[in-house]
């Protein structure tokens, strides 16, 4: 499975819209709706796409045409649920919820190191948008 995974592309355009983790030119960049609009206008260097859809940092947000799509496994909404956007004309956030107990266990019943403190960190807990910010913010 990872191996299928990392043979993803790092970008992929589509309708006009780019697709891509943290930024069109790197997978770590933070991008937050409080960046800068230098860090947004250099995010968007050389990008003629009508949309840039992101999610590094699980945070649902739009600013001109950047977007952040939110997280479906670990948001920072202070809401435990699927953040998530449609995008055709526009960007429509979307949110979804789902059953956490079930989660909680398949996460549990896994062979991941770190599922318990993800179950108790995430989905028993709805990490907040203020702190996450805060977080990324300290990070540049």
């Amino acid at each position: 499975m990872i191996e299928w995974a990392r043979a993803w592309p790092a970008t992929l355009a589509l309708d006009g819209v780019l697709y891509c983790h943290a930024t069109p030119q790197d997978d770590t960049t933070l991008v937050v709706e409080t960046s800068s609009d230098e860090r947004f206008a250099d995010a968007l260097d050389g990008v003629d796409a009508r949309f840039v859809v992101g999610g590094h940092t699980h945070m649902q947000f739009r600013r001109e045409r950047w977007v952040n799509a939110g997280s479906v496994g670990m948001p920072y909404e202070g809401d435990v649920a699927a953040f998530w956007v449609i995008v055709d004309d526009d960007a429509e956030f979307r949110k979804t919820a789902f059953d956490v107990e079930r989660a909680a266990a398949d996460v549990r019943a896994s062979d991941w190191p770190n599922a318990e403190e993800f179950v108790t960190e995430n989905l028993f807990a709805a990490p907040s948008r203020s702190k996450a910010l805060a977080w990324f913010e300290s990070r540049g």
